[in-house]
């Protein structure tokens, strides 16, 4: 699997004795490696094939820590300075691209912005973060490192590349967070991915919600909660492709569905089950006719005005057959209600 690693810096603690405070970065088998930057400690764990690094910070970060200090004497003089007052120059940030590029081996995408995060900047630095996805590398999962940086640097960037998921743009993130432990003098590497995928979720509920579209929802299902998963990929098909009449099948297979017991399960899953047991208690009704009376009424309710008129209209002709008697089975049947409309109707 190839990563494309999205990591932050901040305003590391210089001092002109030792440089910038180093730390060692346990990994997963007790790998330990000391350095000052975590980025170089992901890079040595070889951990991850990664193809690509996305560097973010303000133009008053460290960006001297990315620079050999006894081998780029004057350019790290000059952008130690910049750093610690007006901030590092577009001239400067593109001579260590180049630097880090070729001593690495790697793609390196460097961004910059404005220092002060307040009310008045974060609309501008969101517009930054907002084009990372733009410089991934083709075809690889996002590493994402939270650990560096000024705290509301990661929170925005996770929020950009959240507005990137729901533009479908991105997919796949993977989070790491470097903990430091006072106690330890060490910072044990952790696995925070499954945030992402909560907030996958999150936003696959939501959709669900607004719109009766199940499509992310039901993937995310498959593998904790497979009949739900098939319950919502019915009521997507029936939605999308207006077949209404098929909500009286789909009733019947929710009522088995919704009786298994779901203890033990992620409560996320918990929480689709009792929006399905919503819409089966409104759905559910004696007659044919009722029930997609009320089917109609939900659609319009969720902006879905064409398959509301749609199922409004198969309603009225359920109607009319179910006055004359008619079964369930005849009128699901297309070719015998063809025929029979021509000369009821």
């Amino acid at each position: 699997m190839k990563y494309t690693l999205i990591s932050s810096l901040g305003t590391g603690m210089y001092k002109k004795e030792g440089g910038y405070r180093k730390t060692t970065y346990v990994f997963s088998e007790n790998k330990q490696i000391e350095t000052q930057l975590f980025l170089n400690a992901v890079l040595e764990s070889q951990l991850w094939n990664i193809k690509k690094i996305i560097l973010i910070g303000p133009r008053t970060s460290s960006w001297d820590i990315l620079l050999d200090e006894n081998k780029y004497e004057d350019l790290w003089l000059d952008v130690r300075l910049q750093c610690e007052t007006s901030g590092i120059t577009d001239e400067n940030l593109e001579k260590i691209r180049k630097i880090v590029t070729e001593e690495e081996g790697l793609q390196f995408c460097l961004k910059v912005h404005t220092s002060k995060v307040d009310s008045d900047s974060i609309q501008g630095i969101f517009n930054v973060y907002n084009t990372t996805s733009k410089d991934f590398f083709p075809d690889t999962r996002v590493l994402f490192d939270i650990t560096h940086g000024f705290r509301s640097i990661p929170i925005l960037i996770y929020q950009a590349l959240q507005f990137e998921s729901v533009k479908n743009t991105i997919n796949n993130i993977d989070l790491i967070y470097g903990e430091y432990i006072d106690m330890q003098k060490k910072s044990f590497v952790r696995n925070l991915s499954k945030y992402w995928e909560l907030f996958e979720i999150t936003s696959a509920l939501n959709e669900f919600k607004a719109k009766l579209d199940g499509r992310l929802l039901s993937k995310k299902l498959e593998n904790v909660w497979d009949k739900g998963s098939k319950v919502l990929n019915r009521l997507l098909e029936i939605v999308a492709l207006n077949f209404s009449l098929q909500i009286w099948d789909l009733l019947k297979q929710m009522k088995n569905v919704l009786q298994e017991d779901l203890s033990g399960k992620p409560e996320w899953v918990k929480n689709i089950k009792e929006e399905l047991q919503n819409i089966y208690k409104r759905l559910n009704k004696q007659e044919v006719s009722s029930a997609l009376y009320e089917y109609a009424v939900l659609l319009e309710e969720k902006g879905l005005y064409t398959q509301a008129v749609i199922a409004l209209q198969v309603c009225v002709e359920t109607i009319v057959a179910e006055n004359d008697g008619l079964t369930y089975d005849q009128f699901v049947d297309y070719e015998w209600m063809q025929n029979y409309g021509k000369k009821s109707f």
